[in-house]
């Protein structure tokens, strides 16, 4: 494995068939990551986990970033922040068939409270059933429930 390359907004590691870039911060006008530095490999890995938001500027910087991979490369998406999942759900071409999402966070809250937990999905979770599973307090072990509309929130299961 190659070691890890370091930038202001991403850093990323490199084995045989797939490259895993970890992006940091925020997602602007300045976003920019070079396709090249990836070299030939099948699957890319994006992992959102520490990005904190993302604008319409970055958004664009982001489209033309997926339409520079080659038409063999997968790419995706793993710990999706929510406001990125709407984001993939308003705009074309976020999403699409070489472009999945494994793993994102969905706002839950109690019934009894306007608190609200992110909690972490797995794609195996909502795509058999298309429906954001049920899920208990960290604490108290109460249910908590999905706080999206469900139907344009999982849109991206379409593709």
């Amino acid at each position: 494995m190659q070691s890890n390359q370091t930038n202001a907004d991403f850093n990323y590691s490199i084995d045989a068939d797939s490259s895993t870039v970890y992006l940091n911060g925020s997602i602007t006008d300045k976003f920019s990551i070079e396709l090249s530095s990836f070299g030939a490999t099948s699957c890319i890995r994006l992992d959102f986990e520490n990005i904190r938001m993302i604008n319409s500027r970055g958004i664009l910087n982001f489209i033309r970033f997926l339409q520079g991979l080659s038409e063999s490369q997968i790419l995706e998406y793993h710990n999706v922040p929510a406001a990125i999942i709407n984001q993939m759900s308003l705009v074309n071409g976020i999403i699409g068939p070489r472009f999945r999402v494994i793993s994102f966070f969905v706002p839950y809250t109690p019934k009894d409270s306007d608190d609200q937990f992110m909690i972490k999905l797995n794609i195996e979770e909502v795509r058999e059933t298309g429906k954001l599973p049920p899920k208990k307090h960290p604490e108290t072990k109460s249910l908590l429930l999905p706080d999206v509309n469900e139907v344009k929130f999982l849109h991206f299961l379409k593709f």
